[in-house]
């Protein structure tokens, strides 16, 4: 692939505009709190998970020591 020539100067007003709708766009999705149901559900996955994996190991005799393999 060649060289293409490029304004340097157009270049970067091209990228400030770029980041800045971007810089935007981040701001009004953390303003409108996109993804927070998510987070929510995620926290209370892991919480019922640890508490069924809880259950389990005191289930057993009670103990949560390993048992390594005798060679």
């Amino acid at each position: 692939m060649g060289e293409y020539p490029v304004s340097e100067n157009k270049a970067l007003e091209m990228l400030t505009e770029v980041s800045s709708a971007k810089r935007a766009a981040n701001m009004a999705l953390h303003d409108s709190q996109f993804g927070e149901k998510t987070r929510i559900q995620k926290q209370k996955r892991r919480a019922l998970e640890e508490a069924r994996s809880g259950s389990k190991t005191s289930k057993s005799n009670g103990s949560k020591r390993k048992v390594s393999a005798k060679k």
